[in-house]
Parts: C-alpha cells; sequence; structure tokens
C-alpha cells in the first residue's frame, strides 16, 4: 500500500430526503490529492417517518439530520480529535485492504440504498 499523503483538501456533501415511510441522510466526502480527486460515502442514517407530519416538515427533519451528521464527520476529521480520528483511520485502512472495490452513482430508481428513505425500491 502506498504511503498516507495529506491530501490538498477534504470537501464534505451532506444530503437529506424524506417521504412519507423515511427519513434519512447521507454524507460524502470529496478528497483532492496529487494521485486525483476521488469521491465516497463516508456515512449515512434513516428513520422511520413519524406519523402525521407534513413532508415539508419531515424535509426539513431530513435537513437538521444531515447538518448533524456532516457536523459529527468533520469533528471525528479534526486533529485534535484522536479516538475518532483514529477510528476513521483504522476503518480507511481496512476498506483500502480489499482489492477491486470501486465506488459509482446508481439513480436513486435503482439504488437498494433508496429503502432508507422510502422503504421502497
Amino acid at each position: 500500500m502506498a504511503p498516507f499523503k495529506e491530501p490538498k483538501s477534504i470537501k464534505l456533501h451532506a444530503f437529506g430526503d424524506a417521504s412519507s415511510q423515511g427519513v434519512c441522510a447521507a454524507v460524502y466526502s470529496v478528497v483532492d490529492q496529487e494521485s486525483g480527486v476521488t469521491q465516497g460515502l463516508i456515512t449515512s442514517k434513516s428513520r422511520i417517518s413519524k406519523q402525521n407530519l407534513t413532508i415539508p416538515r419531515l424535509e426539513l427533519v431530513a435537513g437538521h439530520m444531515a447538518a448533524n451528521l456532516a457536523v459529527n464527520v468533520r469533528d471525528a476529521l479534526q486533529p485534535d480529535c484522536d479516538p475518532l480520528q483514529q477510528f476513521v483511520m483504522n476503518r480507511v485502512d481496512k476498506i483500502q485492504q480489499h482489492q477491486g472495490i470501486v465506488w459509482h452513482h446508481i439513480p436513486k430508481d435503482q439504488n437498494p440504498a433508496d429503502l432508507g428513505s422510502r422503504g421502497e425500491v
């Protein structure tokens, strides 16, 4: 495995979505390094929607969930956060040990992870 090099920049992108079935949020990273730009899912969270809430209110819940996830990831990546930084590095190392894994974008109508916010594919 190549030695770790400090990235030029790391940007986090948070997404939220809601339906009458569920609420979901996901945080992706875009990492710019000398070798190129990579992106991938960092974390996601989903919940069953509370009954009797309107879609606009559920979307607000999804936005709040996405913002919280993004802040938690950002905080975990701070240099002064050693236990969480070690946690992240351990998982990244384990993931990178697997050969042949490639990330792709999948449209939502074909994405099985869409179950997290809608309860259906």
